[in-house]
């Protein structure tokens, strides 16, 4: 019954939202007859293709084909999910929600309250502290009163219940400020104690930085020691995830302080730099550095790398530059690439952090100039102690080292890994493959989309493309190469369209996408398509052909014909390494010298 009045509701919605007035807070939407047009804010453009009907309520570009209703544009530019989508469109419109979603949303609603109003009694009692905030713009913070502001930082006071007579004074429950984790029971209270005077302010004596989600909404708080000598009870507290009265709206797993300021950045610049703590993003944003996030003090989490992912596939590491930070980097850099980032790991000067490079270079460009960007060899070798005559040492770093060269999907960036890393430790590269085998326990490049995929790429190019252009690329791929194990279809196709071309080598093969009128592919019929090819491919019977290639007949790939044959080549030659290296192991099992003169020469003339 709920997805019912959660599909009613959004067919409402966004029947009575014009979208003209949401989409034209982003671009400037110039009317031509009943229809509205903008340069595109999904991608650069100088000509206005981005196209609003408001009759249909829907969008579209033609530059980039992205298109669709309000939700998708929210979606697609506030990075939301659909649920999140839905829940911002009706707050803009007023609405609320349906169902449990209503009283959920009512609870919500009350919670930002409560928050919110401590918050501003925080930030009120940072005005009546001017040693704090003398603090905080001082050079040991060099913050600026904008930035104080924009951040909305406050100073819980010293006492033991001040926030707390403040809150109850507006009316809220000891069960609202505990499940808010705003007050703590004393040791002494009985445990069935519902009075005030059983309780205590949890922060005290503490900076407090509000936590705000991606969608800019207050969650919790975290409190810094003023004084150091108070940090014996540990230099920052945050809100707990969960309490005795359930869970708060703080999850600390799933937060990336800063993210709701940085968004727009990162999505801009395509890379997000990802750091520690909360003062190392104030201060880069203050800089100038505006793509910083922070993990808030605690491991970066696969939760916090898939919302991140909405915003960026590329990612820069930027930890602190000891021992943990190291430690912590590499973690980060794991996670990031089990998610689809492309990660690169930054090094700062010893002894400095993000926070302390910020306030040091006051601008951007200076900024990145103190970093030492590396990759994950360069930065696992240039931060691990080791010996390089020592076995032991380098066993250990390759062992690191392996799990990343698994993890890594692109072939040319692996292989150019490796081959760096064999000059750095002196080891060959045949061991390199070996640990990474013995990681991954099985062959080198397993996926399956990418070699069949530039397989068929390259086929539809071969059928369409004129015989001068196609002469120069045929035969570029192997009939045996392991690119056609996927598909022997494709392979089997392939070798039809050299000997074909071979024998008629003046005739064009110009095989155009079939109309929908000559075939059903409502019902896929192996008939059909039979006979079909065959007439095109001058009577030659194909004994088997692969359904597949129906797809690519109709649509274009994306990749052009050189860049095909590019990375195809990189496949073929990847491929051989591999059965190179699995010969020269053999061959050192059974002793054979004259094999491993052999296969040795072999694979230095191919890599």
């Amino acid at each position: 019954m709920g997805r019912v009045d959660l599909s009613m509701f959004v067919d409402e919605l966004l029947s009575q939202t014009d979208i003209t007035e949401h989409i034209g807070q982003v671009v400037s939407l110039k009317k031509r007859g009943s229809t509205y047009w903008a340069c595109c804010p999904f991608h650069e453009e100088k000509t206005a293709s981005f196209h609003v009907d408001p009759k249909k309520g829907l969008y579209s570009c033609f530059g980039c084909h992205r298109g669709g209703n309000l939700l998708t544009f929210f979606m697609e530019y506030q990075k939301l999910n659909f649920i999140e989508a839905v829940k911002f469109l009706a707050e803009k419109e007023g609405r609320p929600m349906p169902g449990f979603m209503h009283e959920r949303g009512e609870k919500n609603a009350h919670t930002r309250e409560i928050l919110e109003e401590a918050l501003t009694y925080f930030t009120s009692k940072l005005e009546t502290y001017p040693e704090v905030y003398s603090y905080l713009t001082s050079e040991r913070r060099g913050l600026n009163p904008d930035t104080i502001r924009e951040y909305r930082l406050g100073y819980a006071e010293p006492g033991w219940d001040g926030l707390l007579n403040h809150l109850r004074g507006k009316g809220f429950s000891i069960e609202d400020l505990i499940r808010q984790n705003l007050i703590s029971k004393k040791s002494s209270a009985g445990e069935k104690s519902e009075s005030f005077n059983d309780y205590y302010d949890r922060f005290r004596g503490r900076i407090i930085i509000p936590i705000f989600n991606h969608l800019g909404q207050l969650t919790g708080f975290a409190g810094r020691v003023f004084k150091e000598e108070d940090a014996q009870y540990g230099k920052y507290i945050n809100t707990a995830d969960d309490t005795p009265f359930g869970k708060t709206s703080y999850v600390k797993k799933n937060t990336l302080f800063g993210l709701d300021k940085a968004a727009q950045s990162i999505i801009d610049l395509g890379e997000a730099i990802l750091t520690e703590g909360y003062f190392h993003h104030i201060s880069s944003h203050q800089s100038g550095l505006l793509n910083v996030v922070a993990s808030g003090g605690t491991a970066f989490t696969k939760e916090q790398a898939t919302l991140l992912r909405r915003y960026a596939d590329k990612i820069l590491i930027l930890m602190d530059p000891d021992a943990a930070g190291i430690r912590a980097a590499r973690t980060a850099a794991e996670i990031s690439y089990g998610l689809g980032f492309s990660p690169r790991l930054g090094l700062l000067p010893e002894g400095k952090d993000l926070d302390d490079i910020s306030r040091e270079c006051k601008n951007r460009d200076a900024i990145l100039q103190r970093i030492s960007f590396m990759d994950i060899p360069q930065f696992i070798i240039h931060t691990t102690q080791y010996d390089r005559s020592n076995p032991d040492d380098v066993h250990r770093t390759l062992e690191d080292l392996a799990k990343f060269f698994s993890l890594e999907k692109n072939a040319g960036r692996k292989l150019l890994w490796i081959s760096e890393t064999s000059k750095s430790l002196d080891v060959p590269k045949e061991i390199i493959h070996s640990y990474i085998r013995k990681d991954i326990r099985e062959p080198e490049i397993d996926s399956d989309t990418i070699p069949d995929t530039l397989v068929k790429s390259y086929i539809y190019h071969l059928l369409t493309a004129p015989k001068d252009y196609r002469a120069t690329f045929l035969s570029e791929i192997p009939c045996e190469s392991r690119v056609f194990r996927f598909n022997k279809g494709l392979q089997i196709l392939y070798k039809t369209i050299i000997e074909e071309s071979r024998k008629n080598p003046q005739q064009n093969l110009d095989i155009e996408p079939p109309r929908l009128e000559e075939l059903d592919f409502g019902v896929i019929r192996r008939e059909q398509i039979f006979d079909y090819l065959r007439k095109k491919f001058m009577e030659r019977t194909i004994e088997q052909f692969p359904f597949e290639l129906q797809e690519f007949l109709y649509k274009k790939p994306k990749i052009d014909f050189k860049t095909t044959v590019s990375l195809l080549r990189h496949y073929v030659k990847e491929y051989q390494r591999q059965d190179l290296v699995q010969g020269l192991a053999e061959a050192y099992r059974t002793e054979n010298e004259e094999s491993i003169k052999r296969i040795s020469e072999e694979l230095r003339t191919l890599t």
